[in-house]
């Protein structure tokens, strides 16, 4: 009796492999059975070494996140580009994304009129903007609008991403 199996598009059979195609192990030249094993440990170890590609470039595209410590001790000599005025809190939205940059994104103070409009931006870029101690409004538009509420102080730096 033939042995036989379905792997995926293949069919395996003592004798060959085919696409889509059965034989009769009457219809094939008689192979000896380690050079079918050794067909079948050929097989394995591919998809055996794909998936191990597949694995280290899913873990290069995503590293892990690092600590807080780390962050903290990464952007400890950093300045900020603008530091806010007397009296006053200052406002940065952050766009960290770098694949949604050909979808425009405006920014707006309070309200959602022209003239409330603070700045716009593309993929890894920012706005900032001073506002008044006090309750606001921050509003984002790219194909829908987006609203956060904030709790402004006195020389207080607030960032939104």
């Amino acid at each position: 009796m033939a042995r036989s199996a379905w792997i995926g598009p293949l069919f395996y059979s003592d004798c060959r492999f085919e696409v889509g195609v059965r034989r009769n192990k009457s219809e094939c030249p008689e192979q000896p059975e380690n050079q079918i094993n050794n067909k079948m440990k050929l097989i394995r170890s591919t998809f055996l070494l794909i998936g191990t590609i597949v694995t280290c470039a899913t873990a290069q595209a995503f590293p892990p996140i690092p600590s807080q410590e780390k962050l903290n001790a990464s952007i400890a000599d950093y300045e900020l580009p603008q530091l806010p005025e007397e009296g006053k809190a200052l406002v940065y939205v952050v766009r960290s994304a770098w694949n949604v940059g050909f979808i425009p994104f405006g920014v707006y103070r309070d309200d959602k009129e022209k003239e409330s409009k603070v700045g716009h931006m593309r993929s890894r870029q920012y706005v900032y903007f001073s506002i008044e101690p006090g309750q606001h409004k921050v509003l984002a538009k790219s194909l829908t609008w987006a609203e956060f509420e904030i709790d402004a102080k006195a020389c207080e730096v607030i960032f939104i991403e």
